[in-house]
C-alpha cells in the first residue's frame, strides 16, 4: 500500500514538471521583440504629427502571426525628468493612432496582423496626429502591443511618448 502512495505521489509530481515545462515551451513560442528605430521612442508631433517605425521580429520557434494594438496609454505619461513634476500629476493626452498609415482611429485602438517566419522581422509606422483642442506643453503617450495569435500572453510591448508642442514658439 505505502508503494501505491509513493507511485501515485510520483506520478503526481512528474506530471506537475512535465506541464511546467510545456508552460515555459509554449511562452518561447510566443515571443517576440518590439524595437522603435534609432531607439527614438519619444517625438514632437509637428502640424503633420507624427511617425514612429518600429520592428517586430519573432524570436519565438516557429513561424507565428501577431495581433498588433495601439492605444492610449493607460499611465500618465511624461519626458520631463525634474524632480519637482511628478508623473502622476501629468495627464496623458488624446492622440489619433494608426499603423501602418491606415485609416485614423481614435486613442482608443487599432488592430493590425502581421505574421512572420521563426527569426523574421518586419516593420510597421505608427502615425499619430493631434486632435484639435488639445492643450499644448503636453504628452500623450501611446502603449504598442503585439500578441501572438496563439498566446494568451503580450509577446512583445512598447511605449511612445509624444510632446505636443505650442506652434507659436520655436
Amino acid at each position: 500500500m505505502k508503494a501505491l502512495y509513493i507511485l501515485i505521489f510520483t506520478i503526481f509530481i512528474g506530471g506537475t514538471t512535465i506541464e511546467k515545462n510545456s508552460s515555459s515551451i509554449n511562452d518561447l513560442n510566443c515571443s517576440a521583440t518590439l524595437k522603435v528605430q534609432k531607439d527614438r521612442s519619444f517625438k514632437s508631433a509637428t502640424e503633420n504629427g507624427a511617425q514612429f517605425i518600429l520592428t517586430l521580429t519573432n524570436t519565438s520557434g516557429k513561424p507565428a502571426s501577431y495581433k498588433l494594438t495601439a492605444s492610449k496609454s493607460l499611465n500618465p505619461c511624461t519626458n520631463n525628468k525634474s524632480t519637482n513634476m511628478s508623473k502622476s500629476a501629468v495627464r496623458n493626452s488624446d492622440l489619433y493612432i494608426s499603423l501602418n498609415q491606415n485609416t485614423a482611429y481614435s486613442s482608443t485602438s487599432e488592430n493590425s496582423a502581421i505574421s512572420l517566419e521563426n527569426g523574421e522581422s518586419k516593420e510597421f509606422k505608427v502615425s499619430v496626429t493631434v486632435p484639435e483642442g488639445t492643450e499644448y506643453k503636453t504628452w500623450g503617450c501611446i502603449e504598442v502591443k503585439a500578441n501572438a495569435l496563439n498566446c494568451n500572453s503580450v509577446s512583445a510591448e512598447i511605449i511612445l511618448s509624444v510632446y505636443i508642442p505650442d506652434p507659436t514658439e520655436g
